[in-house]
């Protein structure tokens, strides 16, 4: 008769442990059992936050991610960062080369400061746009904090997709900038019909006050030219005007005022983006105002036909214009722009309403022709580069119609 062995007593991994201690002192079976299970219960807690962890940073649209302060151990990274990234993000952070290709040329110096600034331990936020190879350039936000983790330096990050966000910025601003040019070109146009308004009262009272007349009509020329700026504002959406735009406009407005016929010779339109300073837009038209005043008013005493009246020309090369004035007539003996010597009233207002750099004003007596030579360049002009070097020393024959 053959006997049955008893089986074994399942292993709960307690009682294969024959002696438990903990230090010197033997620890029960009992007490070992109920550290084993806190063990067990701390094990399955942690778990279930690592799921919970994974759940969360791989379902956001963030990238997230856990590093060393150099950036280069990762202890996690969002599945997902390739896609966001469109290279291999691993590779991205290590391989300056390849952020060179990647990163879009104006925010490269930008990015490079925020991983340095990282990497000293530092945090850091940056904003910056990538060639996505699939989804084209496209803008990331990317913030990194420092953490200490039992004494060692860590770093820890988001990566976010913010292109819809910077789209929406911008839709927005664009709807601000049409909203304030159009408050400014109906501010602008009701400023002009005032002063028209203001002219149409000087005229009526140069009428009833003849002895009076030629003040009167001064201050009617000075006014109109100020009318002729905030015209100009008023029609065009920019906040600047073109001194091809002012120029023409001055010389119309005084031969209407004057019946004087004035020859001119504008500006070509591919040359037209020479800007004047907004602040001093004003100045440069009474400037223009009074000096071509004066030479209708020389062209009208001591001309002799139809080919002395005066000619304005505009001529540029770089960033320097040069408007030239022609008329027949004499500067007076002693006279002394700089000095401010024999001046008269007009060209008095001329030397008063000069920019402090920027403009300078010439005069030349040839025979019996006087030439005035206004020379503007930055910082009362404005111009881009490209444009400079297509209209070198050109002369010009007409101002374009950009609005």
């Amino acid at each position: 008769m053959t006997r049955k062995r008893k089986s074994a007593p399942a292993d709960d991994g307690v009682s294969a442990a024959r002696d438990p201690r903990i230090g010197d002192r033997a620890v029960p079976d009992e007490e070992w059992r109920c550290l084993v299970e806190k063990l067990r219960a701390k094990e399955a807690a942690l778990r279930r936050i690592e799921l919970r962890f994974n759940q969360l940073a791989e379902n956001i649209e963030q990238v997230f991610w856990v590093s060393d302060q150099a950036i280069g151990d990762f202890v996690y990274l969002s599945p997902h960062c390739n896609e966001v990234l469109g290279v291999d993000c691993r590779q991205f952070v290590s391989d300056a080369a390849l952020r060179r290709r990647h990163v879009h040329p104006e925010d490269l110096e930008r990015h490079e400061a925020a991983i340095t600034q990282a990497r000293r331990g530092e945090a850091s936020h940056v904003e910056y746009r990538i060639h996505h190879p699939r989804k084209g350039l496209r803008w990331l936000q990317v913030r990194s904090f420092p953490f200490d983790e039992h004494g060692r330096a860590m770093n820890a990050g988001l990566v976010e997709d913010v292109t819809e966000r910077k789209r929406a910025e911008q839709l927005r601003l664009e709807d601000s900038l049409r909203l304030r040019d159009a408050l400014t070109r109906e501010v602008h146009h009701r400023i002009k019909n005032n002063l028209q308004t203001v002219v149409g009262l000087l005229r009526r009272e140069a009428g009833k006050h003849p002895q009076a007349r030629e003040a009167i009509e001064s201050a009617v020329a000075q006014v109109q030219s100020v009318a002729v700026v905030h015209g100009l504002y008023g029609q065009g959406m920019q906040r600047d005007i073109m001194l091809c735009e002012l120029l023409p406009a001055i010389v119309a407005n005084v031969a209407a005022l004057s019946g004087v016929p004035i020859g001119r010779k504008g500006v070509h339109e591919s040359c037209n983006r020479f800007l004047i300073q907004e602040s001093e837009t004003v100045a440069v038209a009474l400037i223009l105002n009074e000096l071509i005043t004066n030479a209708v008013k020389h062209a009208a005493t001591e001309g002799t036909g139809d080919r002395d009246h005066p000619l304005v020309k505009l001529t540029r090369k770089g960033a320097t214009g040069r408007i030239h004035i022609a008329n027949p007539g004499h500067l007076p003996e002693g006279f002394d722009f700089v000095a401010g010597r024999k001046l008269g009233t007009g060209i008095g207002l001329v030397r008063a309403l000069m920019p402090s750099s920027g403009m300078s004003i010439h005069f030349t007596q040839t025979d019996s022709q006087v030439v005035t030579e206004i020379v503007v360049e930055p910082p009362v002009l404005k111009t881009s580069a490209g444009e400079q070097s297509n209209c070198e020393g050109q002369t010009y024959e007409k101002c374009a119609d950009r609005r």
